[in-house]
C-alpha cells in the first residue's frame, strides 16, 4: 500500500519541512510506504516561488496520477488549507484516511508490550 502524507507547510516552511522529514522517517520505520510532497519538493520552493494554490495544484495532479491507497494526515492538518483539500480528495474517493498520531501511538503501544 502507498500513502500520501499530507503535512502543513505554510507559515514556517523550514521548521515544517524538518518536522515533515522526521515524521516521514518515522512512518517509513513503521513499514509505511509514503509519498511526502513536503520532503520531496521543499528544496524546489526557493526556485519556483509558487504560492500555496500553485503547490496545491501540483500536489492534486500527483494525487490524480498515482493510485494512492490512502492518506496520512500530520498533526495540525486541520489548520492547513492544503491538507484539508487533499484530505477531501481521498474522502470523496473513499480511500483510507489515517492520522499520523494514531499510527505512532499504536507503534509505541506495541513496543511497550
Amino acid at each position: 500500500m502507498i500513502y500520501y502524507f499530507a503535512h502543513p507547510y505554510s507559515g514556517n516552511e523550514e521548521a515544517n519541512h524538518q518536522d515533515c522529514c522526521y515524521r516521514t522517517a518515522q512512518l517509513l520505520k513503521q513499514g509505511y510506504l509514503v509519498f511526502s510532497p513536503i520532503c520531496h519538493s521543499h528544496h524546489l520552493d526557493i526556485h519556483l516561488n509558487w504560492n500555496w494554490k500553485q503547490w496545491l495544484n501540483h500536489c492534486t495532479r500527483i494525487i490524480h496520477r498515482i493510485n494512492f491507497d490512502g492518506i496520512i494526515l500530520a498533526p495540525g492538518w486541520e489548520k492547513s488549507r492544503g491538507c484539508y483539500v487533499e484530505r477531501n480528495l481521498f474522502v470523496d474517493n473513499k480511500k483510507i484516511v489515517l492520522l499520523y498520531d494514531d499510527i505512532i501511538k499504536e507503534a509505541v503501544s506495541e513496543n511497550e508490550t
